[in-house]
């Protein structure tokens, strides 16, 4: 228990930077959303390759214990193709990322429903999972399509929410830690 104190004591700093950070991230998702917005769409196209090749990965890998394994593999090109497109033309995605990550969502929620009834047989523990993943991919995917501009908007709004509530009480929790071990120190 000392140690615990003892490494509070000297670390409580990187809690504050980790809050400080976080704050500064949601204020600028809030206030400068076409920049962040620019930042979304790289990250948003590196994360879908790394999903797509792990999907990929998984499916191959899997493919003799497995009868899903197709369909893992589609999700994964799906994603592959649309992380390709936003990190190759980040400016016309940027216009576009409404659509494509509507597209995105319709097609591995429906990828993951027919997963999901699959699964049922196989799997029965996991296959509501499934089933309920695809689903809000589904419906999300249907929204984002319906109101590009807002989809993104309101992805943006909420990650910057998010990540200043997240900074706020990271600040404050840092203060307590370093409180809780000078008053340690002291008794």
């Amino acid at each position: 228990m000392e140690q615990l104190y003892s490494a509070s004591r000297k670390l409580w700093w990187l809690v504050l930077l980790r809050g400080v950070v976080a704050v500064l991230l949601g204020l600028f998702a809030l206030f400068s959303p076409s920049t962040t917005l620019a930042i979304f769409v790289t990250f948003f196209g590196i994360y879908a390759i790394i999903d797509g090749l792990s999907a990929v990965g998984m499916a191959i890998a899997s493919r003799k214990e497995q009868s899903l394994w197709g369909w893992l593999i589609v999700e994964g090109v799906v994603s592959v193709l649309a992380g390709l497109f936003a990190v190759s033309w980040p400016g016309k995605t940027a216009l576009i990322v409404g659509f494509l990550i509507g597209f995105w969502a319709v097609l591995l929620g429906a990828a993951q429903l027919v997963q999901a009834f699959a699964l049922r047989r196989e799997l029965s523990g996991v296959w509501g999972w499934v089933l309920a993943s695809g689903i809000i991919g589904v419906l999300w995917g249907i929204f984002v399509l319906a109101v590009p501009s807002i989809g993104i908007l309101t992805v943006l709004w909420v990650f910057g929410i998010f990540a200043l509530a997240f900074g706020i009480w990271t600040v404050g929790l840092s203060w307590r830690i370093r409180s809780a071990a000078r008053q340690l120190l002291s008794d």
